[in-house]
Protein backbone atom coordinates (compact mmCIF):
# COMPACT_ATOMS: atom_id res chain seq x y z
CA UNK A 1 0.00 0.00 0.00
CA UNK A 2 1.41 3.41 -0.92
CA UNK A 3 2.18 5.87 1.84
CA UNK A 4 0.58 9.30 1.92
CA UNK A 5 2.66 11.95 0.22
CA UNK A 6 2.66 14.13 3.34
CA UNK A 7 4.74 11.69 5.40
CA UNK A 8 7.31 11.32 2.65
CA UNK A 9 7.63 15.06 2.20
CA UNK A 10 7.99 15.60 5.95
CA UNK A 11 10.85 13.11 6.13
CA UNK A 12 12.37 14.66 3.03
CA UNK A 13 12.22 18.14 4.56
CA UNK A 14 13.92 16.81 7.66
CA UNK A 15 16.69 15.18 5.64
CA UNK A 16 17.26 18.29 3.52
CA UNK A 17 17.35 20.49 6.62
CA UNK A 18 19.78 18.14 8.30
CA UNK A 19 22.11 18.02 5.29
CA UNK A 20 21.96 21.79 4.76
CA UNK A 21 22.68 22.41 8.43
CA UNK A 22 25.63 20.04 8.39
CA UNK A 23 27.01 21.74 5.30
CA UNK A 24 26.69 25.13 6.95
CA UNK A 25 28.56 23.84 10.01
CA UNK A 26 31.45 22.68 7.81
CA UNK A 27 31.60 25.88 5.76
CA UNK A 28 31.23 28.10 8.82
CA UNK A 29 33.80 26.10 10.75
CA UNK A 30 36.39 26.30 7.97
CA UNK A 31 35.88 30.03 7.53
CA UNK A 32 35.85 32.78 10.12
CA UNK A 33 32.06 33.07 10.17
CA UNK A 34 31.13 31.73 13.60
CA UNK A 35 27.49 32.79 13.20
CA UNK A 36 27.21 30.57 10.14
CA UNK A 37 28.54 27.56 12.05
CA UNK A 38 26.10 28.15 14.90
CA UNK A 39 23.17 28.58 12.52
CA UNK A 40 24.19 25.43 10.66
CA UNK A 41 24.30 23.49 13.93
CA UNK A 42 20.81 24.68 14.82
CA UNK A 43 19.53 23.68 11.36
CA UNK A 44 21.12 20.24 11.68
CA UNK A 45 19.46 19.67 15.06
CA UNK A 46 16.08 20.85 13.74
CA UNK A 47 16.42 18.49 10.78
CA UNK A 48 17.21 15.60 13.10
CA UNK A 49 14.15 16.37 15.22
CA UNK A 50 11.92 16.51 12.13
CA UNK A 51 13.26 13.16 10.91
CA UNK A 52 12.71 11.58 14.33
CA UNK A 53 9.12 12.79 14.53
CA UNK A 54 8.39 11.61 10.98
CA UNK A 55 9.84 8.17 11.74
CA UNK A 56 7.82 7.90 14.97
CA UNK A 57 4.59 8.84 13.18
CA UNK A 58 5.31 6.31 10.41
CA UNK A 59 5.86 3.60 13.02
CA UNK A 60 2.52 4.47 14.63
CA UNK A 61 0.71 4.28 11.27
CA UNK A 62 2.38 0.95 10.46
CA UNK A 63 1.35 -0.45 13.85
CA UNK A 64 -2.26 0.69 13.39
CA UNK A 65 -2.36 -0.83 9.91
CA UNK A 66 -0.94 -4.11 11.22
CA UNK A 67 -3.55 -4.25 13.99
CA UNK A 68 -6.31 -3.52 11.51
CA UNK A 69 -5.12 -6.19 9.09
CA UNK A 70 -4.74 -8.76 11.89
CA UNK A 71 -8.19 -7.99 13.29
CA UNK A 72 -6.89 -6.72 16.62
CA UNK A 73 -8.88 -3.50 16.55
CA UNK A 74 -11.16 -4.51 19.44
CA UNK A 75 -14.32 -5.14 17.39
CA UNK A 76 -13.73 -8.89 17.11
CA UNK A 77 -13.70 -9.61 20.86
CA UNK A 78 -15.85 -12.52 21.93
CA UNK A 79 -17.95 -12.31 25.08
Amino acid sequence: MAEPAASTSTATYGLVTNIAGGGMVIVGGLSTMEWMAVLGGVCAVVGLIIQTIAAYRKDQRDEELHKKLMGEDGHDKQD
